[in-house]
Formats: structure tokens, sequence, C-alpha cells
């Protein structure tokens, strides 16, 4: 049974492009784990009368900001303006040939990486 990417990964792009600058492609895959600070309050683990429970925490900001942020960080708040998050089909369907086999098939694999983050950028200039 193959998983669904979208309940694992989320899935970001940019394409910028303009007149005598070219075009620049980049791409983000990642799991965008929440920060410390993305939690209303944190995991921890609590011993009570001899057992263990752990407590998961709150988050109070998801997935999809999580991963904006972390492509702002990774190309640059310039290109983070016309970022846009996507689920798989589409992220594939319009940016799959960019993608490695490799990581194309990681995404929908039983044994799912640890954790997979994948990023490239491509600029091209055709004047």
């Amino acid at each position: 049974m193959t998983r669904n990417p979208d309940d694992l990964y989320s899935f970001v792009a940019c394409h910028y492009y303009a007149t005598g600058e070219g075009s620049t492609i980049s791409l983000l895959i990642t799991r965008a784990y929440a920060r410390h600070d993305d939690y209303e309050h944190p995991p921890e683990v609590i011993y009570s009368e001899g057992k263990t429970h752990i407590d998961p925490g709150v988050v109070k900001i998801g997935p999809g900001f999580r991963a904006l942020r972390q492509f702002a960080e990774t190309f640059d708040s310039f290109y983070a303006r016309g970022a846009e998050l996507y689920n798989y089909e589409s992220f594939m369907a319009k940016y799959g040939h960019h993608l490695p086999d490799y990581i194309k098939k990681n995404l929908t694999a039983d044994d799912q990486p640890g954790n997979l983050n994948y990023f490239s950028q491509i600029h091209l200039n055709f004047s």
C-alpha cells in the first residue's frame, strides 16, 4: 500500500520570471516540522504513578505556514512573495519533471525516510 504524500509532506513552489532577468523555479518538499515556539504548549513526557505518558503538545501554527516560512528562509523572502502551496497531484503535474526519480519514488514509498527535505532552484536566462 502506497502512502498519500499529502499526509506527510508540504509542497511549495515559485516560478519567477521577468523580461531580461530570465526565469527562476524554486521548489521545496518538506515535512515542515513544528519548532519549539510553534507550540501552544510543547510536547512533554509525564511520569505518573509508575507509568509514562507522552503529551504531544498543541501546535498553534499549521504545516502550510511552516512550509512557507521554511521556503522564505531557504530561498530568500524575494521569491517567497510568489510561493504557492500545492497538493501532491498538482505539484507533480506542474513541477514533477524537475524532480529526480529518487525523490519521486520516496514520496510514495511504504518505507518513508525519517525526514525527507528536498529543495532545488534552477535559473534560466535566454537573453
